[in-house]
């Protein structure tokens, strides 16, 4: 293991070493001192301490004093390297002259080999121009095209105009469609499961995963925005009916955590920052590869946990709805697709509501995680805060078919027209991408292996450390 240690140099005005300077504190793996009133600095040669084991950073610290009260004192402060085998201290400079003064910035070797550092420098630099970027584009929208209720208001009487020059068919009919087609295809699936031969099974595990996903995530989250019917009374039992039987979760919260808080407070810090998908406690990999398994088990396990918070008659037609919809799969499996033990049919439900688990985390962390973060005393207006805290993946068939368009390609206009259909948003996407970019606002989009790849690498910053909050001046 690699040690560092920032120690003053003794010895600096030809006395002992203070008790300041017996305290080393472990810095950065990057150390920049600066020094405003030192004179011009040269680049000191390595120096080596003797050859065995050093038993501690401290001792090291011990040797290197009394090497150095033998010689003229240095010019400014120094950093020394330790490692634990104890072979050697490495002592290097680099002195950087600028107008106002001399700043001496002190490279650290690699941790973990020879471009660690520099590695880091490019994930810290990528982070920071990836949240820089939109946020420049703002500000210059603001003070070149006006205040933000007016520019939200252009936008709403943009799309509205689309809205209204729309049929019912391509408001609410064509998810409706597909959301029929997945129940209408589920029969099929556990047909499908009877048969012997090895395709056709996988078929059926296909065919019912696929339609689980389209119900469970497409129709509970179009119908909790009450984006399917215009029906009050029809919104209701369409949510109930794809949030509590159909994804094993409770109506009031997925509507409270989702449509209030998330969406009106987006990438607010402690309120709709998405923080409820960070584990902390899990790496990169476990979380990555792993963690979406926990998915199906989970979800009922947290619905079940959040029918504390509710009133009695609300928490038994929730239990009663969940149970409804677990023991029905079960069921069928049993005597539609003849499987012949509980085990079986149990590892069968996993597996089916499994099978997209893993985009499903990933699309939730990818779309708002890494970007701007705000606090809720100074969080913008609405035009900005979806314009900078909300991001579009590509089109990809299969997640379009089974998430929705508002989850994937259309995430920014969803997030400024939440009522509107999937199909709706896709329908005002060029709207919305053209305003805000003549306006000069964020339209922010990126592909599922870029953002895959930048959580795998910045997990850290991203997952685990707080996220630094921004601040838009002129736009709270």
């Amino acid at each position: 293991m690699l040690l560092a240690e920032s120690c003053p140099i003794p010895g600096r005005n030809g006395g002992p070493p203070t008790p300041d300077q017996m305290n080393c504190e472990l810095p950065h793996p990057t150390v920049g001192l600066s020094g405003p009133q030192s004179p011009a600095l040269q680049p000191l040669q390595p120096l080596l301490l003797e050859q065995g084991h050093v038993s501690s950073p401290l001792k090291a610290c011990h040797s290197l004093q009394q090497r150095r009260r033998a010689e003229p004192p240095p010019s400014a402060s120094t950093a020394a390297i330790i490692t634990e085998s104890g072979c050697y201290v490495l002592l290097q400079h680099i002195c950087d002259t600028f107008s106002e003064g001399v700043r001496a910035q002190i490279a650290l070797p690699a941790l973990f080999g020879s471009g660690f550092v520099a590695r880091r420098r490019r994930r810290a630099d990528t982070l920071r121009a990836r949240r820089s970027e939109p946020m420049e584009l703002a500000k210059r929208g603001l003070r070149e095209r006006g205040g933000a209720e007016t520019l939200q208001g252009e936008l709403e009487a943009l799309v509205q105009d689309v809205v209204r020059s729309s049929s019912w068919w391509e408001r609410h009919g064509v998810d409706c469609a597909i959301l029929a087609l997945s129940l209408l295809a589920v029969p099929a699936g556990f047909l499908c499961l009877r048969a012997e031969n090895t395709l056709v099974f996988a078929l059926g595990i296909t065919i019912l995963g696929v339609c689980h996903y389209t119900l469970t995530v497409k129709g509970s989250h179009l119908a909790t925005h009450g984006a399917l019917t215009e029906s009050k009374r029809w919104s209701r039992i369409w949510e109930l009916f794809f949030v509590e039987v159909c994804t094993s979760f409770t109506a009031e919260h997925a509507n409270y955590g989702h449509v209030k808080m998330h969406h009106g407070y987006t990438n607010v810090i402690g309120l709709g920052d998405s923080s409820t998908w960070k584990l902390p406690c899990l790496n990169r990999y476990v979380y990555m590869f792993l963690a979406p398994f926990l998915i199906p088990i989970l979800t009922p396990l947290v619905a079940l946990e959040r029918l504390r918070e509710v009133a009695p008659q609300t928490a038994l037609r929730t239990l009663s709805l969940i149970a409804l919809g677990l023991y029905s799969h079960y069921w069928l499996l049993l005597n539609v697709s003849n499987f012949r033990s509980p085990a079986t049919a149990l590892a069968c439900m996993f597996v089916t509501r499994s099978l997209l688990a893993h985009p499903y985390l990933h699309v939730n962390i990818f779309q708002h995680i890494g970007l701007p973060m705000f606090s809720p005393d100074k969080k913008p207006q609405r035009v900005h805060m979806m314009s900078l805290g909300v991001l579009n993946l590509p089109r990809l068939p299969v997640l379009d078919w089974t998430f929705g368009h508002s989850i994937i390609s259309c995430h920014v206009e969803h997030h400024f027209f939440p009522r509107l259909s999937d199909n709706m948003c896709l329908k005002v996407k060029p709207v919305v991408s053209q305003f805000l970019q003549e306006k000069q606002l964020p339209y922010n989009e990126d592909s599922y292996l870029a953002r895959f790849r930048l959580f795998l690498n910045c997990y850290e910053e991203l997952m685990v450390q707080t996220p630094p909050i921004t601040e838009l001046v002129g736009m709270q």
